[in-house]
């Protein structure tokens, strides 16, 4: 799977100033190579955790380095983001039950053309076309689903510049 995430992650291009957001629910080996990726190439990194265990837990891991927040969070509020930034990629590893909601509160987190990847275990097919209707029904465009690997597929989509909320 490592390999499968560094191809995963070669899409974020090398720009100055990009923002990342990450929803997680436990640890996971994209966390660190966003990590890397973020002190390699001066980005800044949101870690949004739904559980505050693990966001206590990262929050001292990553104590030392500014470019890396991480956040204990519900899935329920109305903003996902601080201060009015915006992101350019989101990830998604967390589990997420009101998908209307969450694409809707994200989309408020993201930068016009700003990606956004869910990713799924290989055996969640089912929740392919349910996040597509999601993300379809709350201007994102460009859908896609793909296998990562074995284990992982992938649903990504773009806000569309100019369009709905």
């Amino acid at each position: 799977m490592t390999n499968a995430l560094d191809q995963l992650i070669q899409i974020i291009p090398d720009h100055p100033a990009l923002r990342l957001m990450h929803f997680v629910d436990a640890t996971t080996p994209l966390i660190d190579k966003l990590a890397t990726l973020t002190v390699l190439r001066n980005y800044e990194y949101q870690l949004l955790c739904l559980d505050s265990t693990l966001a206590a837990s990262l929050s001292q891991q990553y104590t030392t380095v500014h470019e890396i927040k991480v956040r204990p969070i519900t899935l329920d509020r109305s903003r996902y983001h601080l201060q009015a930034k915006l992101y350019d990629f989101v990830f998604v590893e967390a589990s997420v039950e009101e998908k209307e909601h969450f694409v809707k509160t994200v989309y408020g987190a993201m930068k016009n053309a700003a990606n956004i990847f869910i990713l799924l275990s290989a055996e969640d097919t089912g929740e392919i076309e349910t996040w597509r209707n999601v993300l379809e029904g709350n201007f994102f465009v460009a859908f896609s689903a793909f296998e990562l690997d074995d284990t992982l597929q992938v649903v990504s989509a773009k806000k569309m510049h100019g369009w709905g909320g």
